[in-house]
């Protein structure tokens, strides 16, 4: 028999008893037989055979494979992808599944492609049967392979000598942080096209260099950072020799004690510690200064400036205790400076000497120039208190040695004393304290 449709084909038996009907194997369709198919047929009797064939549905499975060796992270639902040339039961669209994989079921067959929507992070492979022709009841396996891409980080070194230096690029080294580079997370400095590392991890990162003291370093942009699947950056660690330091002068001196009020450091005149040394600048509104020197404990101080720099050194007088004053006797007033006693100059090789002497004028019982320049000192006063006071190389206004012989000259002195000449005005002070030594007003 020949397959027909409905109303179908009429076969006259010509003998009767148990028949049965088949029909040749048609491999891309399935066949079911209706119960008349097969039994027995009598005289007389009329029985309908109903064969049916359905076509085979075809198959595409997917399987999605995804290695993750260089720092990439995603799984295979992550990727998806498009069936092109034949029509799927419920869409044309997939999603990554690992093994066994999805099973679409086509409803047309013909010629097919399987694609995967790109990921930039990840290289795409396809197995043979991701594209061909399917037939009716084939089943086909398409497996897409997702491989992370290698990132690559590439240092150069640049090194600048413009100030004597001579390191080169190998001379300097460093470290990577915060992603995984294959062989270790150190490098040594190479010139353009510089190191390339591969890193087997990927994120945020820092490219950083062992400091050299003699050197600066700079660092371009993708020396820090965040680097995905794929990329490459670059990274420029650029050092630049350091120039030589300026060069420095010393300036030193001594605070002292200046027991005879003669403006100069003697042999047994001791220093004055904890005083504080200034380097001023002059502007319009007087001395500006800065701390630049302690004495020490034999009232020695020093300090360092620029070779070549304008100075004026000046010093910050003791506290003293209530009712005393410090004096200055040294250095002389600086009429570079508006009088001050300060020290002025260039410091083009190193200064020593700059000695800042001074005196205590303490409190207590002692008389003062009024009480020996009235009648109360003058009858106090003796020939013998004279002649002490011409051994102390007092000074007049005009500073020549003033030796008193007799009261009235030392009256006369000690009336005009001023500090228009500080070493007279010194000197009167002097003579008053040793006088009130002398006669017993102070305790010397």
């Amino acid at each position: 028999w020949i397959g027909t449709l409905a109303p179908g084909v009429t076969k006259v038996l010509t003998t009767v008893g148990a028949y049965g009907v088949t029909e040749t194997a048609d491999p891309d369709y399935t066949t079911s037989y209706s119960a008349d198919c097969s039994g027995t047929i009598a005289l007389g009797q009329t029985k309908t055979c109903t064969v049916t064939n359905n076509d085979k549905a075809a198959q595409l499975i997917i399987i999605k494979q995804v290695v993750n060796d260089n720092g990439g992270s995603k799984a295979a639902g992550a990727f998806s992808g498009t069936i092109t040339g034949v029509t799927v039961q419920g869409g044309n669209t997939w999603t990554g599944t690992a093994a066994p994989g999805v099973t679409k079921v086509l409803t047309t067959v013909g010629a097919y492609g399987v694609t995967e929507t790109p990921d930039p992070g990840y290289d795409t492979s396809y197995s043979a049967d991701c594209t061909g022709t399917i037939a009716l009841g084939q089943t086909k396996t398409c497996t897409v392979t997702n491989d992370d891409r290698v990132a690559y980080l590439i240092i150069i070194k640049q090194v600048i000598n413009d100030h004597q230096g001579t390191k080169a690029a190998g001379d300097f080294s460093g470290t990577i942080t915060g992603v995984t580079a294959v062989g270790g997370n150190t490098w040594i400095g190479t010139v353009a096209p510089g190191l390339t590392k591969t890193l087997a991890t990927v994120g945020a990162y820092a490219v950083t260099e062992t400091a050299d003291p003699d050197y600066n370093t700079s660092y371009s942009a993708d020396c820090a950072g965040t680097i995905a699947l794929g990329q490459t950056k670059t990274c420029t660690v650029t050092n630049d020799d350091k120039p030589p330091p300026p060069p420095q002068a010393v300036l030193s001196g001594v605070k002292f004690f200046d027991a005879d009020v003669d403006g100069v450091l003697d042999p047994g005149e001791s220093g004055v510690a904890g005083v504080r040394i200034d380097n001023c600048v002059q502007g319009p509104g007087g001395l500006t200064c800065t701390q630049i020197a302690t004495t020490n404990g034999g009232g020695v101080w020093s300090a360092v400036v620029l070779q070549g720099a304008s100075y004026i050194i000046c010093e910050e007088l003791p506290s003293t205790s209530p009712g005393s004053s410090w004096v200055q006797t040294a250095p002389p007033p600086n009429p570079a400076v508006g009088g001050a006693r300060c020290y002025s100059g260039t410091a083009t090789t190193d200064v020593s000497g700059l000695n800042f002497g001074d005196v205590c004028l303490g409190p207590g019982g002692g008389r003062t120039l009024g009480f020996w320049s009235n009648k109360n000192g003058q009858a106090l006063v003796t020939t013998s208190d004279l002649a002490m006071l011409a051994s102390l190389n007092l000074r007049n206004a005009t500073g020549a040695v003033f030796d008193p012989t007799n009261y009235s000259q030392l009256r006369r002195w000690l009336l005009d004393a001023n500090a228009t000449n500080m070493a007279y005005m010194l000197s009167a002070q002097l003579a008053a304290m040793a006088l009130n030594v002398q006669h017993g007003f102070v305790n010397p």
